[in-house]
């Protein structure tokens, strides 16, 4: 029954959460995990960015600075893999040129380290 507007109502909202920084990792899980929300963790952007099922999230949450793949090449990669969800981006080191490129990827938010539980919730909300 995938029509049934009641199904879709209950359905657990589902995030991707992406950050080498284990600790600012964990902080975001517990957030949401409160919030209600379902959680999956990547420890860093290449291994989020092969997930199979990425696509299937509601949102993302991804660090800005992180080693391999930064946060602004992952935002771009799954944009173009077909990503249509919110993506907030948390970072302590987000520029005025790096926040207008993230703009024109369709970030919902750009909040910064250590992160806001209220602030993110707020940007996590449907529109």
């Amino acid at each position: 029954m995938s029509g049934d507007p009641t199904a879709a109502a209950n359905r657990r909202h589902r995030a991707l959460c992406v950050d080498d920084d284990p600790t600012a990792l964990a902080l975001v899980r517990e957030i949401l995990l409160r919030a209600g929300w379902a959680v999956e963790c990547a420890p860093n952007a290449e291994v989020a960015r092969q997930l199979p099922h990425v696509n299937e999230f509601d949102a993302i949450t991804t660090d800005h600075e992180m080693p391999e793949l930064d946060g602004l090449s992952f935002v771009a990669s799954v944009r173009c893999a077909g990503y249509k969800g919110r993506v907030v981006v948390i970072s302590a080191s987000a520029g005025p040129a790096e926040q207008r490129v993230y703009r024109a990827l369709r970030v919902s938010a750009i909040l910064a380290k250590p992160v806001n539980a209220a602030e993110l919730l707020q940007a996590l909300q449907s529109e």
